[in-house]
């Protein structure tokens, strides 16, 4: 599922990317037809910002192809989303480096928090502490 999702996302990057609004920084069709005027350099520039809109329309096709074909392999091989669900927790919850990983990860939160608190304590102590004129 999660594959689909990120698999998803970069089409609609590439689609974002093939389209080129002024101003968002990518080549796209729309930058592609505004880059041409009636000087040879604005045809020149204009013909290679062209060539890159439409490698990022072909990269958005063959996104978009590829997804539709990993789909119907996902479907025909029987597998679902509970059974993914599934190995996917029992996968992590066995995995001896992600629970020492996790550990760690919590320890360091705590950690970092008791360190806070008693930082902050230090400073109101000595704030309260000092001469009041």
């Amino acid at each position: 599922m999660v594959f689909f999702f990120i698999f998803l996302f970069q089409f609609l990057i590439s689609l974002t990317q093939a389209i080129g609004t002024k101003g968002s920084g990518t080549c796209g069709i729309l930058v592609a037809l505004s880059t041409f005027n009636k000087s040879a350099s604005g045809v020149i520039v204009g013909v290679v910002v062209l060539a890159i809109a439409l490698g990022f329309c072909a990269a958005a096709a063959c996104d978009i192809l590829m997804l539709s074909r990993i789909h119907n392999i996902y479907r025909s091989s029987g597998a679902s989303m509970a059974k993914a669900q599934a190995e996917f927790t029992t996968n992590v919850l066995r995995s001896e480096q992600m629970r020492d990983a996790t550990s760690q990860i919590v320890q360091g939160a705590v950690r970092s928090q008791f360190e806070q608190q008693q930082a902050q304590a230090a400073a109101a102590a000595q704030q309260s502490q000092a001469p009041r004129f």
